[in-house]
């Protein structure tokens, strides 16, 4: 029999499905309601990315064999007297089977605990809090990437999103129809008492970061600036574009009317510049 699944239900499923750990009947409902709901998608997407990003930029270490006994004895017990559903479980509705996976999570946690975290990841975009823009941008891209720097706005809505943005501006947002890449949402950051809007684009875990500038504020600013080889390759071409410390890692900018625009990636240059030729670049 098909079983038809809630958004809330299948956002709760996401983690046991990655895990490997869902039953099969849940899984073949939560990849049917997957198939036809793109924020479900999308929070499966995200999910995989925070994932990704915690193996990017952590290492393993040993577990120390007390510490493993430890969290296992402590586990045995609470798995020995679980029963089928009764009293608070069963009023919340949480099935006999589920109650030890909650102590499976806090073994997960315990375990990543155990991580140490590298002092010089192996990919990192971080660059000098200097006010150049460029720096700026890639600090911001390893924000999101780390999760440190989410949406303040979730939608995929573009005049959703616009609308929002350009109610807390001064100057006009540009939204990119990106090809192969989903809109996330936005959000808002200042820096040099000037606002920033930032647009998160995904697909499959892949990120895609834009930053938007009031291009005139940069030129008259007090701290942060548009470097030279930036604003020479702008007025010769409309275009500058660079590809960083990671071979896959590429930066675009240009400019839309009095618009700065930026975009990052962790993809080659020839993909990220035919997902933008689709915007308006004139």
């Amino acid at each position: 029999m098909d079983i038809d699944i809630t958004c809330i239900e299948a956002l709760e499923y996401l983690d046991d499905s990655i895990d490997g750990r869902l039953d099969p009947s849940l899984k073949s409902a939560l990849d049917a309601h997957l198939s036809k709901c793109r924020p479900c998608r999308t929070e499966k997407s995200l999910s995989l990315g925070a994932r990704a990003s915690v193996r990017r930029h952590m290492k393993r270490v040993a577990i120390p064999p007390a510490v493993r006994s430890n969290i296992l004895d402590s586990i045995r017990p609470a798995a020995a007297t679980s029963r089928p559903s009764t009293g608070l479980a069963g009023l919340l509705g949480i099935s006999g089977w589920r109650i030890p996976l909650a102590f499976g999570g806090a073994l997960a946690i315990a375990l990543i605990a155990l991580f140490v975290v590298n002092n010089k990841p192996g990919h990192s975009h971080a660059s000098p809090a200097d006010g150049s823009v460029v720096h700026e941008a890639l600090n911001h891209f390893d924000e999101v990437l780390d999760g440190r720097l989410k949406p303040d706005i979730r939608s995929d809505n573009p005049l959703v999103v616009q609308k929002y943005l350009e109610e807390r501006l001064h100057f006009p947002v540009r939204m990119a129809p990106m090809r192969q890449f989903n809109l996330v949402g936005a959000n808002l950051t200042t820096a040099d008492n000037e606002t920033t809007a930032n647009l998160i684009y995904e697909r499959d875990g892949q990120i895609v970061f834009m930053s938007q500038y009031d291009a005139r504020r940069l030129l008259h600013g007090t701290h942060r600036y548009i470097p030279e080889p930036v604003l020479r390759a702008l007025k010769a071409s409309g275009m500058y574009t660079s590809t960083g410390k990671l071979v896959d890692c590429t930066m675009a900018m240009w400019l839309i009317d009095s618009t700065l625009c930026t975009a990052i990636a962790d993809i080659k240059q020839d993909q990220l510049l035919a997902n933008i030729t689709e915007t308006d670049t004139r």
